[in-house]
């Protein structure tokens, strides 16, 4: 079965919302840093926390991705509305630290912003006509 236009754009918006955390990533790296090594429990391991945070969130947007728009795996589609989900919490964490006056450099917020709407429009995308057709939903019916 070829994918979907729905699928398509959810790629397009999945990795968007990926480029653009790495882009908040990098540019919020210098002052995570700072914040890590200043508390004397974070400070042997900010390095390795900071690597392994991008790591785990890299892998987990591969195999979202994967079993999402190439798989077509209802059990995926659900974990990438959790991901949008724990966007949204995200999204809530940074304004209250904003809020609060916490020291983010403005460019990465805006990325981090504008990551997580592009993460939760790519999981409005799997639930379009096609895209239920493509995780083998039929009209009408919940999935299993």
């Amino acid at each position: 079965m070829d994918r979907p236009p729905s699928i398509k754009q959810f790629e397009r918006l999945w990795w968007a919302s990926t480029l653009l955390w790495g882009l908040g990533t990098w540019l919020a790296w210098e002052r995570t840093t700072n914040a890590l090594n200043a508390n004397a429990r974070t400070a042997q391991v900010a390095g390795l926390a900071l690597w392994g945070n991008v790591a785990l969130v890299l892998g987990l947007s591969v195999l979202l991705w994967w079993l999402a728009a190439r798989r077509g795996s209802a059990i995926g589609k659900w974990l990438v509305v959790a991901a949008a989900a724990m966007s949204g919490v995200r999204v809530a964490i940074l304004v209250i630290g904003l809020v609060n006056g916490a020291n983010l450099h403005p460019l990465s917020q805006g990325a981090f912003l504008l990551s997580a709407a592009l993460t939760v429009w790519s999981a409005v995308m799997l639930f379009r006509p096609d895209a239920r057709r493509w995780f083998g939903e039929d009209e009408g019916e919940f999935p299993a």
